[in-house]
């Protein structure tokens, strides 16, 4: 208990220098991308669990979706540590798609696992808004 509540201590005096947000959300400076070791593993699971869902619901067609800019991470810290991450989304026939993955780790376990996403557009078809609470 101890150590999970340093934890989160710790991670939440990273980020409290940074205005917050008014629904308790982070910047997350661009500075601190190669500082957070985990931040790379975070996206590639938030992509790779968006895609498998996505595609699973039909919200997409492709499954060969990556990374192709990030346009914005937030965090929250609570008895874990929450990423919603504004990412830009490319596949092979360079269509692109923006979206919103809210992304959880767990300062216990380091699990990392997505808890919700949402497509903020889809070209061509225009925008189109899926939100799933997993």
């Amino acid at each position: 208990m101890f150590t999970k509540a340093l934890l989160a201590f710790l991670i939440f005096s990273i980020f409290s220098a940074q205005a917050m947000i008014g629904d308790g959300w982070t910047p997350f400076a661009s500075s601190n991308m190669n500082r957070d070791p985990d931040i790379h593993k975070i996206m590639t699971t938030g992509i790779m669990s968006f895609v498998s869902k996505a595609s699973q619901q039909n919200a997409i067609k492709s499954t060969d979706w990556t990374l192709q800019k990030v346009n914005s991470i937030d965090v929250q810290v609570t008895d874990s540590v929450k990423y919603r991450l504004n990412l830009a989304l490319k596949n092979t026939e360079n269509k692109q798609m923006n979206v919103v993955l809210i992304v959880n780790k767990d300062a216990s376990t380091n699990e990392i696992k997505l808890l919700s996403w949402e497509i903020v557009n889809s070209p061509p078809q225009g925008k189109q808004k899926f939100l799933q609470n997993l």
